[in-house]
């Protein structure tokens, strides 16, 4: 496992010229899914920020590389909110940053922050790269879920960014292999994909061990006498080994491919929904057979439910995928 200090350096995440070692998807997943079965707030901040860190690390100018990298030579941790809700006015040498950004994972720990903004002279993209201590944090991050996630909002008012510190999203990475060329969603896939099964599993697990001889105000037997909950244990065990199957398999053919093309980039994003729709199925089956202790905030249960549940919310999880890939079926 990590270290408190470890949480969002992941090498795994960083091209090869800054030190990383540029970790192949399901290696990255795996890494993932293990943090996440043990926190899903762990898992979180640690692939996010880490996912942030590697995308300014593969794009940022040489001489921004330069300013930002710790003196020790250690790339720094970030926190990405890369929706432009920002306002870049041109100014000489760079950029005046105006803006509000909300779900910045980690923000707390990080000590760089990746904000996407659009000019105001052409309402074309552009993404800036500001110190924590010159933005201001609100403490508005209020739920139940990756709760200690602290995914905050902040603005930053009429902050001068250099354009050494600013960089786009599409064309080819400054620095890095493959994986910096690929779409940013695909990018993001062990990501997402690692928290939300994780949490589930965890759930699933921790159901069955409380289960033995556990037998409910009104119920003739205990839990794990019932037939019906044996049954429906086994199925949710099953379905959540299929959706692993199905994300390992995606990441395993991302990681060999030279492009990722069109149609395996939507194999990514439907295998990142349907794990998500099945991990919420298991975890709430889970938290259904937990009982009044699952409601407690001390229920290793009720955190993975809840950390489940929440982390499903995430962009990367859109029912639309499905009408993209029958779209493509029926072509």
């Amino acid at each position: 496992m990590i270290t408190a200090d470890e949480v969002g350096r992941f090498p795994g995440k960083l091209p090869r010229e800054l030190g990383g070692t540029e970790t192949s998807l399901v290696e990255q997943y795996d890494l993932i899914e293990a943090l996440a079965h043990r926190d899903g707030s762990l898992g979180w901040n640690h692939t996010f920020m880490g996912s942030s860190a590697g995308i300014v690390a593969a794009r940022l100018p040489d001489d921004g590389v330069a300013e930002v990298r710790e003196p020790d030579g250690r790339w720094p941790r970030f926190c990405g909110t890369f929706p432009m809700t920002g306002i870049a006015t041109p100014a000489p040498g760079g950029f005046r940053l105006d803006g509000r950004w909300g779900f910045a994972s980690g923000i707390r720990a990080a000590s760089w922050v990746a904000c996407g903004a659009t000019r105001s002279d052409d309402a074309t993209p552009v993404w800036l790269v500001v110190p924590v201590t010159e933005v201001t944090v609100h403490d508005t991050w209020d739920s139940p879920g990756l709760a200690r996630t602290q995914s905050c909002e902040y603005t930053i008012h009429d902050r001068f960014v250099p354009t050494s510190r600013t960089f786009a999203i599409s064309g080819a990475p400054l620095r890095g292999g493959p994986l910096f060329s690929m779409p940013i969603q695909a990018y993001l896939t062990p990501d997402h994909t690692g928290v939300t099964i994780g949490c589930a599993r965890r759930a699933l697990e921790e159901c069955a061990r409380h289960s033995a001889g556990k037998q409910r105000l009104g119920s003739a037997q205990a839990l794990d006498a019932r037939g019906a909950f044996v049954r429906d244990l086994g199925r949710a065990h099953t379905q959540l080994a299929s959706a692993i199957a199905h994300v390992r398999d995606v990441l395993a053919r991302m990681d060999h491919a030279d492009l990722v093309d069109p149609s395996l980039f939507l194999d990514a994003r439907c295998a990142a929904t349907n794990a998500a729709e099945i991990a919420v199925s298991v975890a709430t089956f889970a938290y259904r057979n937990g009982g009044a202790h699952a409601v407690t905030a001390t229920s290793e249960i009720g955190r993975a439910y809840r950390d489940a549940m929440t982390s499903s919310q995430h962009v990367h999880v859109l029912d639309d995928v499905y009408e993209w890939r029958g779209a493509e079926l029926l072509r």
